[in-house]
């Protein structure tokens, strides 16, 4: 069953491919327009558990019932669900339809950029470049927004706040702010009184007047009036630690992030062992022993060059996860100074799973080159 809150399924009842749709069903869209308006202004409460239910009647008329969700027919809740699957895959196909178009306007609008790009750097058109007035008749000042959020792209929102959640030690806590905005709205106000009949809207203010002049209130305002003596609290009544959770618990939730990132960047650290392995073949075949006699000192240049060129390859390897991590920086800095976990925790963690990684690029560098370049006379050493 679909509601009549903002995030409703009311589309399922609208849609134009609609089985209960006939050729009525113009006359009664005023009808039920009227009807979802009357339900956006019902509690939060009621509106959830409520919605408008379109059929066709047998003289072809269209009926616009208010029905409740759990009160529903089985005949009814089977045609529903029916409509609502429907409507899934069609938006499906016509979302697919709709990024195809778009695409293709994309292509076309760069391949028109392109030759007039290339024409007018050739001086044989005048350059059609024209200007589009967005905003006539204003005046004033356009200021950029402030609001600056550093958080790591690979991760989505959830992973994001189930993260910040565990290294401050607290969890989602979403029923009382719902409750507080709904008892202070005008719109949802009415489902918490006992006697509805009664009902009138209190605002804001009403409501921390009222509190002050209640008895509790007042004794709050007298206990608050009078310095908090520290020597009278419980040890455990404040909190003495610098950070949410135990070290232990910290050094866990730096790990679990790291090794979401890594899986996220899965591809990057497959990558580079896979180059690393081509360019160790590449090495031996260059540098091959039955080439490389070891009697003259110009036949340890030789060696110096192979020991030059391990070096410079394996280096330069890393340089995919420098990038990486000077990327991360920022994110690190705001997590650090808002006490999230300390430095030497996501230090030891970064550590700990991207250590591994490098001595397993090193090590396959180091079996397929070091005999068959010439550093050792035998394999088993």
């Amino acid at each position: 069953m679909v509601s009549s809150s903002r995030w409703s399924w009311r589309g399922c009842f609208r849609h134009p491919t609609d089985v209960l749709r006939g050729s009525g069903a113009e006359e009664g869209e005023a009808e039920e327009n009227l009807k979802w308006a009357a339900l956006e202004k019902l509690p939060t409460y009621d509106r959830m558990r409520k919605g408008i239910l379109r059929q066709v009647v047998e003289d072809g008329r269209v009926v616009c019932d208010e029905v409740d969700v759990n009160r529903l027919a089985p005949r009814d809740r089977k045609l529903l669900l029916d409509r609502i699957f429907r409507m899934v895959e069609e938006d499906n196909e016509r979302f697919l339809e709709r990024l195809r178009h778009r695409i293709d306007r994309l292509l076309l609008f760069l391949q028109e950029s392109l030759d007039l790009g290339i024409i007018g750097l050739l001086h044989l058109s005048p350059s059609k470049k024209r200007t589009i007035k967005i905003l006539n008749d204003v005046s004033g000042i356009l200021k950029p927004a402030s609001q600056l959020d550093l958080h790591n792209g690979e991760m989505t929102v959830r992973e994001t706040l189930d993260f910040s959640g565990r290294c401050l030690g607290v969890g989602t806590r979403k029923g009382i702010p719902d409750f507080l905005q709904e008892v202070t709205s005008k719109k949802d106000q009415e489902q918490y009184w006992s006697n509805k009949n009664q009902y009138h809207y209190i605002s804001v203010s009403k409501f921390v007047q009222l509190f002050k002049s209640f008895h509790v209130g007042k004794q709050l305002s007298e206990e608050l009036s009078v310095p908090y003596d520290k020597s009278r609290a419980h040890p455990a009544a404040l909190t003495t630690q610098k950070y949410g959770i135990s070290n232990w618990e910290l050094l866990k939730a730096c790990l679990s992030r790291e090794w979401l990132l890594m899986k996220r960047n899965s591809f990057v650290y497959v990558f580079k062992t896979f180059q690393i392995t081509i360019l160790s073949f590449i090495a031996m075949t260059v540098f091959l022993r039955t080439k490389m006699p070891h009697k003259t000192i110009p036949d340890g240049n030789k060696f110096h060059g192979a020991l030059f060129y391990s070096l410079i390859n394996v280096m330069f390897n890393g340089m995919a996860e420098l990038s990486m991590t000077i990327y991360k920086l920022p994110v690190f800095y705001k997590q650090r100074d808002f006490l999230f976990y300390p430095p030497w925790a996501f230090g030891l963690s970064y550590g700990l799973l991207k250590i591994p990684l490098s001595l397993l690029d090193t090590g396959i560098w180091i079996i397929l080159t070091y005999y068959a370049i010439g550093f050792a006379p035998a394999a088993g050493r």
